[in-house]
């Protein structure tokens, strides 16, 4: 990452702009942007969830919409859902680097209906008054050390919600897990937790020590549990690299 109180000798320029993180995004901007040193990954451009989370929901759009985004990272998503017509789309980021990553995203591409807010998301809707037409949650509850506490918070803010998460399977984990029986919202469920290492070069983990994952039923059941029971399970990704993942949407009925 370029030193933030140097300054810049170029003409201003996207490049110069993506710069500042070069060679820590974590996704490609270059087909938009036409610059190099951003990240491998094809969220911009190539991402199918956000159409696939729409159509889950009976939409080809979101238009109308005022959504929820929960970890928006570098604004992949942000973009997409602005794309697709969301009215406004409210971000709520933990990492400093990943927020003012998504204010160059920002400025670059214009996204005038969003807006990205650096802080902790639990705090966030535990004081929250506003109601939300759709959280979109995707790469958060698993980097979550009480992701029922999450879920329950969510439930309270919004009459449906997108996740696409990692999940636990005793099959197939790739950290050490300890489980922990606990009991929410009226239900039993397993944290399965684990350790995060260091939190240094390109850590793009939760704000916490520890996570905790659930098996894809505990999951559900604590969705349903905390009154989002219209559940529409779009895939099942038991192969994913990183972990068995599933991407669904929840609703109250």
């Amino acid at each position: 990452m370029a030193d933030l109180i140097n300054f810049e000798a170029r003409a201003p320029s996207a490049q110069t702009a993506v710069d500042v993180f070069r060679d820590r995004w974590a996704c490609d901007l270059r087909p938009l942007l036409g610059v190099d040193g951003t990240g491998p990954n094809l969220l911009f451009t190539q991402d199918p969830r956000p159409k696939l989370a729409a159509a889950a929901l009976g939409r080809n759009d979101y238009c109308g919409m005022h959504v929820l985004e929960i970890g928006p990272l570098e604004a992949a998503h942000t973009y997409v859902l602005e794309q697709m017509g969301a009215e406004s789309v409210t971000c709520v980021e933990a990492s400093a680097e990943a927020w003012l990553k998504c204010l160059v995203v920002k400025e670059l591409l214009a996204l005038n209906r969003s807006r990205f807010l650096h802080g902790n998301i639990v705090a966030f809707l535990h004081e929250n008054c506003r109601h939300f037409d759709l959280v979109y949650c995707s790469g958060v509850l698993y980097h979550m050390a009480d992701p029922v506490e999450l879920i329950e918070a969510i439930a309270n803010t919004a009459d449906a919600c997108f996740v696409w998460t990692h999940v636990y399977n005793s099959e197939r984990h790739p950290v050490a897990f300890t489980a922990e029986r606990v009991r929410r919202l009226g239900i039993e469920v397993d944290y399965w937790s684990h350790q995060y290492g260091s939190k240094a070069d390109n850590y793009w983990g939760g704000i916490d020590a520890t996570a905790a994952w659930l098996t894809s039923e505990d999951l559900l059941s604590a969705f349903a549990s905390a009154g989002l029971s219209d559940i529409n399970l779009i895939e099942d990704q038991p192969d994913h690299p990183n972990g068995p993942a599933i991407l669904f949407t929840a609703r109250k009925p």
